[in-house]
């Protein structure tokens, strides 16, 4: 960064309170980001990248803490280590909203350490099993053997297991920094998204059929079949709107049960 844009970063932190031109803390990024885009199309941008104490430097100008700004830089460059959205049919995505539900955390250990941690928690406190393990990735469902269905049924202690809601989620850990590592939770919604356009489907096809065996029955006049069309756009496009609705709520539910066991996890090992 030149000293110039230096020079305009101190100017902002130390605008006074009166000052008609004082830039609240909270909108420095966007500020800092349109002046970056500006010099770029002026052609007048630079293409060295800035080091770790640089960015340092940097974040102390406009009041930082660095033990913020590491944990900034930890996450991003753990971004490139976190696994790619499984993949969708694209228009399924489009009209019915996507089937996963997905939460990320840098958090402070070793990738397996810290993997381990998830495998003994869900086997003995949640009553899930494996379904692929493999070193700091894994895929885990509901432990369907009779015992963990009588303990969660039972539930003696009041645990909820809300996690087998989930049918299947996967945890990928990988480092983020010397002694931090980034977890992903993504949880698969795929199955809960089939039931509701399955029910949709038949819901329906089931008001179709009833308006055109009606009139034929002499239940109705024959006039009805002229709704036929309507009919048929309308429940699609409300149908749509209604899975839409649903997989969202779902998925909020999903990332909510991923961030809790986040917190367990993070607050809760020794």
């Amino acid at each position: 960064m030149s000293n110039k844009q230096h020079d305009k970063i101190r100017s902002i932190r130390e605008a006074e309170p009166g000052d008609a031109f004082a830039v609240p803390a909270e909108h420095l990024e966007r500020v800092i980001a349109r002046a970056s885009i500006l010099q770029h199309a002026a052609g007048e941008g630079e293409q060295r990248q800035l080091s770790e104490n640089e960015i340092l430097a940097i974040g102390r100008e406009v009041g930082l803490e660095p033990e913020h700004v590491r944990r900034a830089l930890a996450e991003f460059r753990a971004e490139s280590l976190s696994p790619p959205m499984p993949e969708d049919h694209p228009q399924l995505t489009r009209f019915f909203g996507s089937p996963h539900a997905r939460v990320r955390r840098v958090m402070r250990g070793d990738p397996q350490d810290i993997h381990r941690a998830f495998e003994r928690h869900l086997r003995a406190e949640e009553r899930m099993r494996a379904v692929r393990l493999r070193g700091t990735s894994s895929v885990w469902e509901p432990d369907s053997s009779w015992m963990s269905k009588l303990t969660r049924a039972l539930d003696l202690e009041g645990r909820g297991f809300e996690l087998t809601q989930l049918k299947s989620f996967s945890i990928v850990t990988a480092p983020a920094s010397p002694d931090e590592s980034l977890v992903t939770l993504t949880a698969d919604l795929g199955e809960a998204r089939s039931e509701q356009i399955q029910g949709w489907g038949f819901g329906l096809l089931a008001a179709l059929v009833a308006v055109f065996v009606l009139p034929i029955t002499g239940a109705v006049s024959g006039w009805v079949w002229l709704l036929i069309p309507t009919l048929a756009a309308g429940g699609t496009v409300a149908g749509i709107f209604a899975i839409q609705r649903a997989m969202e709520s779902r998925r909020r539910r999903a990332a909510l049960l991923l961030e809790g066991l986040m917190d367990q996890l993070e607050f809760g090992r020794r």
